[in-house]
């Protein structure tokens, strides 16, 4: 999957599709029970490593706290916005956020120093063996971002793992899930 930050370091909320219809079928009672969902981010303009520097925001360019950030998802329903998704929300698999904070220290209009801190928060089960999360539809992959100045114009991809078995599911749990899925 791949993505561009806009001018200003933001992405509005989007989706990225993992096909599955290999694996399953509402009409022939195949599901995919999700065991593990794995990512990585990647930075293709970073020579030799292509790894994602943790610092968001751009050090020395900004005059106050500047708090940024990328959240993404694993999903079976997509929603409107990020901001409606926790690792709570219906049909939602997997969420990590990452985030960086600058904090500059000013003398008479310029940046001397200050500090900068960040974290990578992965939220949920990494591992749901031995059940797994039983599926009949194609995983999204969402990702919004705001304010990661650092990466205004790049395009980043991410590299997406699933691991899985498939299963057949009961008609009654068919129905169940289909139920549920209209609901949201």
């Amino acid at each position: 999957m791949e993505f561009t930050f806009d001018g200003s370091g933001d992405i509005a909320t989007l989706y990225g599709r993992v096909d599955l219809s290999d694996y399953v079928s509402v009409l022939n009672s195949n599901g995919l029970a999700i065991k593990e969902v794995r990512w990585q981010l990647r930075n293709p303009s970073q020579a030799d490593t292509g790894m994602l520097n943790p610092v968001l925001a751009t050090p020395l360019a900004i005059e106050v706290n500047q708090f940024s950030g990328i959240k993404i998802w694993g999903c079976t329903v997509a929603y409107q916005s990020a901001v409606d998704v926790g690792i709570g929300s219906p049909n939602v698999i997997a969420l990590e956020e990452r985030h960086s904070n600058i904090s500059p220290i000013q003398d008479a209009g310029s940046n001397v120093g200050g500090s900068t801190s960040f974290g990578r928060e992965w939220y949920g089960t990494l591992d749901l063996h031995p059940e797994g999360y039983t599926v009949v539809t194609d995983m999204l992959i969402g990702i919004a971002a705001n304010n990661c100045t650092a990466l205004a114009g790049d395009t980043l991809q991410l590299d997406i793992q699933i691991i899985a078995e498939p299963v057949s599911i009961t008609k009654g749990r068919l129905e169940e899930m289909l139920a549920q899925g209209s609901d949201l």
